[in-house]
């Protein structure tokens, strides 16, 4: 198919075809661009539209060329002169063609150039489209495929591109990308197919079995490399899945799958049983590595079975609700109870979480519940009924951590409330009081002193909230572990004890010392003991002020030093923020790189340096601006005949001001001589705007300035804010040589605003320029002629409608949303666009351009 054959169906297509996007699956079109009304009256109103237009070619070659439409303003004639572009269509549902072809007609000869087979849904929607162009001068050939599904994604709806294929003579099957769509996940897979292998889904019963292939180049013919089936719970979980793949020859070479099988009220109503299996080689022990696997040997071998209440993956509990979970290991034939959880209410606040974990019970897990369900924190109960919360908070007390703990009463009214706050381990060496422990007294908080109690622990409380004493005990209340807190002037001590069988007592197995001195210097001191108090681990952490820090070990008579290094310094002014690394060399702190940041909303640097010979060296530098367009400096003239020649050898200077660029940026490279840093390579982008001019720079320099490309485009327009012009001047310059080129676009509109002339210089000098005809066509205009005698009294003029002999108007988008009202017999359109015109009881749709 010649080039103009092809771009006159783009052109079609792109009037059309509603703006499906043919490159992304996730594209995003506007619903409006998908028209679902019903089919056209014939009710008519004048349009202008292209009837013609002329072409003078650089070499003063001269085409004119007239178009004629048909009843609802599509293309059916292109008259050439010397041939004509015959097109024609059948038509579908909603007043929307499902076929047009391309014929060319040159003196009594015929030739088909193209066609596009669409199908719609019940909606009227287009979901799948077949290409066919001459390929070989004579017939029509398959070229592309595509197949569209439509989505509502917030309150818009979305047109996915689930097919697009290409095909040709040495691919006949296509290349290209198909989507299946997976009900369960919400989501589609992706199947590609090239001239050497594909992948291929389909679903069946449920199973969604995907085939990777490849061609075999030697027979001609495709093999299986590999097969997967998977299918879904009503959950729209994973539920099975089985892998197998092949030699090129065919034989298998590898099995794999897992499945689980849900038994529903089972073994009683409000349960369910899932058995978790495995594919699993039962020959694999016996056989050799070199064996050749069998299908046959492969078969599904139980290992896991759980008994679960339905409601058991809920996140919201219900009160009176219990839940259950029984896991079950398989051996032998037999199935063993592993793991039994019981969740079961002890009042509406607290569920009580009995855990047995082979043979391990643990019945003091209590879960603490609001209102309406939602898990907060942890519950302990007391004999009385009475029951305390314990909630981890978001918020800090001077950077510490922050644990609330209620106590209720069995009504649920509360009794007391006291926090923790506490320091965690990573930040132990910066503070000399870990802890704080308070009560509220209904307006305020206090230091807490005294005795605390909470299930199996215990703590004990100085005047200044201070946690001296903590401890542990099993459920017969018998202290199996405890730690005793003595504090300094510079620091605190903690000591731990646990319970020795053999000694029937505590011991001290830990102590931690934590101390500031005098100089600031932190120091962590952590000792291991065994029962007879010999020292089996011994470390001391130290940091300094100036950001040294030394690790030691104990080696059974004193410390010996196992590490050391410095910290490094960062500091923040304002969006700069500079960080130095710093090393310990021969007793000495000596700064070794440094790195410069700095952040703003539109410009960014980064420097790092290294330390050499106590100076500062530039190792990198970077800068990157954002350039802020004049994207509203015009208005683009909607060329008439872009998608009709696909004219890609000339810029719209209308969207070369719109699209997206990159940031300006700077690299630097350090200059020994200088001890500074010079420029390798910018981009700078400069704009300058006087009156209706508006002029773009942007210069490149690379390589240090021995190579600089500057491009300059001035932009001009009218008072209507319309581009007139486009003048554009490329220079490049090397350190032997220059070169430049220019080219220019000039733009003329009548006084409707239609473009008619677009004159083309190149950066050879060459000028081609178009001329456009517009005229008035009769379009079909009413989709439901509610108004039966307005037909022949409908005036279009601009954006003003007149319905002669009726007072009051209202003019609706076609989603029914009241865009204009008028109490005359005039009313005025927002813009151009298809409309739904109400006169009391009666409406038609009508079309303003």
């Amino acid at each position: 198919m010649n080039k103009k054959f092809y771009l006159i169906a783009s052109l079609l297509l792109a009037s059309a075809q509603m703006g499906l996007a043919q490159n992304s699956i996730v594209k995003r079109v506007d619903v409006k661009d998908i028209p679902t009304v019903k089919a056209p009256a014939q009710a008519f109103t004048q349009v202008t539209k292209l009837t013609g237009w002329t072409y003078t070619n650089s070499s003063g070659e001269t085409e004119n060329v007239s178009v004629q439409y048909d009843d609802k303003g599509r293309f059916q004639t292109i008259d050439h002169g010397t041939y004509k572009e015959l097109i024609s269509y059948t038509e579908g549902t909603n007043g929307q063609w499902i076929e047009m072809t391309i014929t060319k007609s040159e003196g009594s000869t015929l030739i088909p150039q193209y066609k596009n087979v669409r199908t719609q849904d019940a909606k009227g929607r287009i979901v799948t489209e077949k290409v066919y162009e001459n390929t070989d001068g004579e017939h029509l050939s398959l070229v592309h495929s595509y197949a569209y599904a439509y989505s509502v994604v917030d309150n818009a709806e979305r047109i996915s591109l689930i097919e697009d294929m290409t095909y040709n003579e040495f691919n006949p099957e296509g290349m290209g990308t198909k989507y299946v769509w997976c009900e369960p996940t919400k989501s589609y897979i992706e199947n590609r197919y090239n001239a050497h292998e594909r992948t291929i889904t389909t679903l069946k019963d449920g199973t969604y079995s995907t085939i990777h292939q490849e061609l075999d180049e030697d027979k001609g013919t495709w093999t299986t490399q590999k097969t997967e089936d998977i299918r879904y719970d009503n959950k729209g979980e994973q539920c099975y899945y089985l892998r197998k793949s092949y030699t090129r020859d065919g034989r298998l070479m590898e099995a794999e799958g897992k499945k689980t099988e849900t038994a529903y009220n089972t073994p009683t109503a409000g349960y369910h049983t899932i058995i978790s299996y495995t594919f699993t080689n039962g020959n694999d022990e016996d056989s050799s590595t070199d064996s050749q696997p069998n299908l046959a040997d492969y078969q599904w071998v139980p290992n896991q079975k759980k008994v679960v209440s339905d409601n058991y993956d809920k996140e919201q509990m219900v009160y009176g609700e219990s839940k259950s979970c029984k896991i079950y290991s398989y051996d032998n034939g037999n199935w063993i109870l592993s793991t039994d959880e019981v969740m079961e209410w002890v009042n509406k606040h607290v569920l009580k979480v009995l855990y047995n974990d082979n043979n391990y019970k643990d019945e003091s897990g209590y879960l603490y519940y609001d209102d309406n369900g939602k898990e907060l924190g942890s519950a302990y109960m007391f004999d009385d009924g009475s029951y305390m919360s314990e909630i981890d908070m978001d918020y800090q007390i001077n950077g510490r951590d922050v644990t609330e703990y209620t106590l209720y009463d069995k009504q649920h009214n509360m009794l007391k409330k006291y926090r923790k706050a506490y320091i965690g381990k990573e930040n132990y060496l910066f503070t000399t009081e870990p802890t704080l422990f308070q009560e509220w007294d209904g307006t305020a908080w206090h230091n807490f002193e005294g005795t605390f109690k909470l299930g199996e622990r215990t703590y004990i409380v100085d005047k200044k909230g201070r946690i001296i004493e903590s401890d542990r005990c099993d459920d017969k209340g018998n202290i199996w572990y405890r730690v005793i807190t003595t504090y300094q002037d510079n620091g605190y001590t903690e000591t731990e004890y646990e319970w020795n069988e053999d000694l029937s007592a505590l011991y001290e197995s830990d102590k931690l010392t934590h101390s500031i001195d005098g100089n600031g210097t932190y120091q962590y001191i952590h000792f291991e003991y065994d029962p007879n108090h010999n020292i089996i681990y011994g470390r001391m952490d130290k940091e300094y002020t100036n950001g040294v820090w030394e690790t030691y070990s104990w080696d059974g008579s004193g410390w010996m030093l196992r590490n050391s290094g410095v910290s490094s310094l960062t500091s923040t002014n304002g969006n700069e923020t500079i960080n130095i690394s710093r090393e310990w060399q021969d007793g000495k702190i000596v700064e070794t790189r440094k790195r410069i940041e700095v952040h703003t909303d539109d410009y960014t640097k980064y420097e790092e340096y290294v330390k050499q010979d106590g100076k500062w060296v530039g190792k990198s530098k970077q800068e990157s601006r954002i350039v802020n367009y004049h994207t509203d400096f015009a208005t683009t003239p909607a060329d008439p005949l872009q998608d009709y020649y696909n004219k890609t050898n000339t810029i719209d200077a209308g969207e070369a001001l719109a699209e997206a660029k990159e940031n300006d940026h700077t690299w630097y490279q350090w200059d020994e001589a200088t001890g500074d840093w010079k420029i390798e390579s910018n981009r700078e982008t400069t704009f300058q705007m006087v009156g209706n001019t508006l002029t773009e720079t942007i210069k490149n320099i690379e390589d240090g300035g021995r190579y600089i490309e500057t491009r300059q485009t001035i932009y001009k327009r009218d008072a209507q804010m319309r581009l007139t012009s486009v003048d554009r001047t490329y220079t490049e310059t090397k350190t032997d040589a220059s070169h430049s080129e220019h080219a220019a676009t000039l733009y003329t509109y009548d006084d409707e605003g239609n473009l008619i002339s677009e004159q083309i210089t190149d950066i050879y000098g060459k000028t081609s320029k178009y001329i456009y005809q517009y005229g008035k066509i009769d379009v079909v205009n009413g989709i439901e002629s509610g108004i039966d005698d307005a037909r022949g009294s409908i005036i279009v003029t601009g954006r003003n409608i007149h319905v002669a002999g009726t007072q009051g108007l209202a003019l609706y988008s076609l989603s029914g949303t009241l865009v204009s009202q008028s109490t005359s017999d005039v009313i005025e359109a927002p813009t151009s666009g298809l409309y739904i015109l109400t006169s009391k009881d009666k409406k038609t749709k009508i079309f303003v351009k």
